[in-house]
């Protein structure tokens, strides 16, 4: 080897030992193996169970949670027409082991009640019934009302309970996991149906009477993980109001005094835009008013796109709330095994042409392609790094978190796109969804 190379090799070399020390050390978001086969993921970066002890006593109001939008879907979260799988139960445990510690549910009144088989239904308690009065599904953009594939409600609060299961094995600290229940039911029937399965998480619940402004993040922890039911208010006569500690507000329902109410507000602006300041301002008056506030990416984020998280954050918005997989650019795009803070592999020269080719003809993508991320997922991606980085279990302590933590969150907002899906005009421009009255 010729002198003058000698000394820049040995350079480059201890230049990638030490980056390689690095990554394996903090920066484990490269490990391509994931976190799916783990539910220590809490433990391995950011804050440990000694260093959060002292935060337990504020109150829970003054932490947020990494948060999953429409947790149920697999893929687009809308334009779903010629899907038939993406309502799926999987992707709770997905979501759980990414880190999301405030999960969604949308379950819908059957039109009549359904007898199912044991695949098809969770048939486990004694008590339970015989018949479905509700199912999981999604509206989809289209003509006419459409709805993806349907599963039945039961199934999720099953997968739910394994994965809570599973993660007990050891003994630590857990932070609790709150479950929002965006509920269309029209009769009692069918909110007791939903009941008697959220019953199924027994003492994890955490009841009305516990959940009062002021409550401290200590007793919600424990070795056991409580669960925070978010929801409307229940029907009179139903059951489910002894089940549902957050109550989502609305005028024209009276709550009962000193009840811990909950706002969600839809978010305007898309990837790298910061939001409208009404928006931000109504943020900021639903949180002084005593609120916790929960924001979510608007209807017109047809494609799963998301948006800029970072002044909720600032303002101190509990639950800002997106989309795993990002922007997914074709309707058959997925993202089956997403890995912790990681964003898609980034995409050469010849594979953003073969993109462009694609636009064209608008083929679709290789379907025996299971097992790559082919959505952008980075804005999820950067709010996963930022909460493993600097919180834990979930939980970042907003007085606490310093400009790392903003600079993080926004680290999707601030990096051009040079990843993930190509951008253009997605497949199936949305058109406002009908009314699903009637739709079985």
């Amino acid at each position: 080897m010729p002198a003058f190379w000698r000394v820049p090799c040995s350079l480059l070399f201890c230049s990638l030992c030490a980056v390689g020390i690095r990554e394996e050390s903090t920066d484990i978001v490269n490990n391509d193996e994931g976190f799916a086969a783990t539910h220590a993921t809490p433990l391995t970066w950011g804050k440990q169970e000694k260093d959060f002890e002292g935060l337990l006593g504020r109150p829970f109001s003054e932490f947020s949670v990494q948060c999953s939008h429409n947790t149920y879907i697999d893929g687009r979260q809308a334009a779903l027409q010629g899907t038939v799988d993406a309502v799926r139960t999987d992707t709770m445990g997905m979501a759980l082991d990414l880190g999301y510690r405030c999960i969604e549910i949308d379950a819908w009144q059957r039109n009549e009640p359904r007898v199912l088989n044991e695949t098809e239904m969770w048939t486990a308690p004694s008590d339970g019934p015989t018949t479905s009065w509700a199912k999981v599904t999604h509206r989809m953009w289209g003509e006419g009302p459409k709805l993806a594939n349907e599963v039945d409600f039961s199934l999720f609060i099953k997968a739910i309970l394994e994965w809570l299961k599973a993660d007990e094995s050891d003994v630590r600290l857990r932070l609790p996991l709150t479950i929002s229940l965006e509920k269309h039911c029209k009769v009692t029937e069918c909110e007791e149906y939903l009941a008697t399965f959220f019953r199924q998480l027994g003492d994890r619940l955490v009841r009305p009477a516990a959940f009062k402004p002021g409550i401290t993040m200590r007793e919600l922890a424990g070795p056991k993980r409580k669960v925070i039911l978010k929801s409307s208010a229940a029907m009179e006569g139903s059951s489910l109001e002894e089940l549902i500690a957050m109550v989502g507000f609305k005028k024209e329902k009276p709550v009962p005094e000193g009840q811990l109410l909950s706002k969600s507000i839809a978010m305007d602006s898309e990837d790298g835009e910061d939001q409208p300041p009404a928006i931000v301002e109504k943020v900021n008056k639903s949180l002084h008013e005593g609120m916790l506030v929960r924001t979510y990416p608007g209807n017109l984020a047809y494609s799963s796109r998301n948006y800029r998280t970072r002044k909720l954050f600032e303002v101190g918005a509990q639950m800002v709330c997106i989309n795993i997989q990002g922007l997914c650019f074709y309707l058959q795009d997925r993202c089956p095994n997403p890995i912790r803070g990681k964003m898609p592999e980034k995409k050469t020269w010849k594979k953003q042409v073969k993109g462009w080719v694609r636009l064209v003809p608008r083929l679709k993508r290789n379907q025996d392609d299971t097992k790559s991320c082919r959505c952008e997922r980075d804005t999820a991606a950067s709010v996963e790094k930022a909460f493993a980085t600097y919180g834990y279990d979930g939980y970042v302590h907003l007085p606490s978190v310093g400009e790392g933590f903003y600079n993080m969150v926004d680290e999707a907002a601030r990096t051009p796109k040079s990843g993930g899906t190509v951008r253009g005009k997605p497949d199936a421009p949305p058109q406002e969804p009908e009314d699903l009255e009637g739709v079985s």
